[in-house]
């Protein structure tokens, strides 16, 4: 997509997950120094106002190899109680958080690495 704001066309990419698991897409304006969670692989790199993309449609679940997408709308960001508009200027921070197994296959949980668009 485009980090020009007003172009308003981003989708996030995932890959090299677990095949048909499900994933939920977060955001926030402020990075952190990567959390790692006993029961999640991965770790967590985003703290702060963390919304979540969960409204219509923006469940993923990872097709057989074990990708997915999800177009976002700069204007609907998900915050904690609100949506915001993404301005020129601000950086934002994306990840996924997903289902997944462990070694000897209980269900667990993961991250994918954080991703940041400087946005014009």
């Amino acid at each position: 997509g485009s980090a020009i704001a007003a172009n308003n066309d981003v989708t996030l990419l995932l890959s090299h997950l677990p095949s048909s698991t499900l994933a939920l897409g977060l955001v926030s304006l402020t990075p952190a120094q990567p959390v790692i969670f006993d029961a999640a692989g991965g770790a967590r790199c985003i703290t702060g106002n963390i919304g979540r993309f969960v409204g219509p449609g923006q469940i993923m679940t990872t097709d057989a190899n074990g990708t997915a997408s999800l177009q976002i709308d700069l204007t609907m960001i998900p915050q904690v109680t609100t949506m915001v508009a993404v301005q020129p200027g601000e950086t934002w921070y994306f990840q996924a958080w997903h289902r997944d197994v462990d070694p000897i296959g209980n269900p667990t949980a993961g991250y994918t690495p954080a991703l940041s668009i400087q946005f014009q």
